[in-house]
């Protein structure tokens, strides 16, 4: 039996029509995508379950634990199903993230190249759109909607969200591969451009064309948001000390 652990991630579904075809959303997710989402991941999620994540019963059961040595040299947790062991505080790094950005879980896995982190099956329920407020209360659904970009309180939460991940996809790139930072960050800019016209026509609510304006200001800031990312570092760093 399969365990429902719910949406990969509040992206809804993006339905191709006369104003949008497949590759100005490819182009679009490629654009805001992060180190755990990508368009392929996303794609696949909604064709075949109308985007939501089933966790495996022998792993929801604790069974297959094991210690993430780094896909590229790289740990990446989430920071919702993060746990973590006080008894070696000295192998765990600050949280930080740019400014109005998300990703603090993000540039926290960027300094455990020396700690330990083990991956253990426990899962929970995400539900990104809210649109189980009762599941607590035992109220189970029989069965999960697709989420669909035209519902207010979607796009809400989708701006919100993007707003975040483009914010801090300069700094995610500037430290993965410093010296390809410019090619990498014009090819974002390529992509965003290209879709997100045809993206904001699928809204009623947000400037979805704001996003261009909000990748161009944190691009340029970019410099400064990593050594700000240093600088907590090394203050979280002598934190440490004291309490040690």
């Amino acid at each position: 039996m399969d365990i429902i652990v719910g949406y990969i991630s509040p992206i809804p579904y993006l339905n191709v029509s006369d104003n949008i075809e497949e590759d100005n959303i490819q182009d679009f997710i490629e654009a805001i995508s992060n180190e755990l989402v990508s368009y392929k991941s996303i794609n696949e999620k909604f064709k075949k379950d109308n985007g939501v994540t089933f966790a495996k019963s022998n792993l929801a059961n604790g069974q297959g634990a094991y210690e993430l040595r780094g896909e590229d040299g790289n740990k990446f947790v989430a920071g919702s199903t993060l746990c973590l062991n006080l008894q070696h505080i000295d192998k765990i790094p600050a949280f930080y993230n740019p400014p109005l950005a998300r990703g603090e879980d993000t540039f926290f896995s960027m300094n455990l190249e020396n700690s330990k982190v083990i991956k253990v099956p426990v899962y929970h329920f995400h539900d990104g759109f809210l649109k189980y407020k009762k599941i607590m209360e035992g109220d189970y659904p029989e069965k999960f909607k697709l989420i669909k970009a035209n519902d207010k309180n979607v796009e809400k939460r989708f701006f919100k969200a993007c707003q975040g991940w483009i914010k801090y996809k300069p700094l995610l790139i500037y430290i993965l591969n410093r010296e390809d930072y410019d090619y990498q960050i014009r090819k974002i800019k390529v992509k965003l451009k290209r879709s997100i016209r045809r993206i904001d026509h699928l809204f009623d609510q947000s400037n979805f064309e704001n996003l261009v304006k909000q990748l161009d200001e944190y691009d340029s800031k970019v410099e400064e948001h990593y050594n700000d990312f240093i600088r907590m570092n090394k203050i979280w760093d002598n934190l440490k000390k004291s309490m040690a």
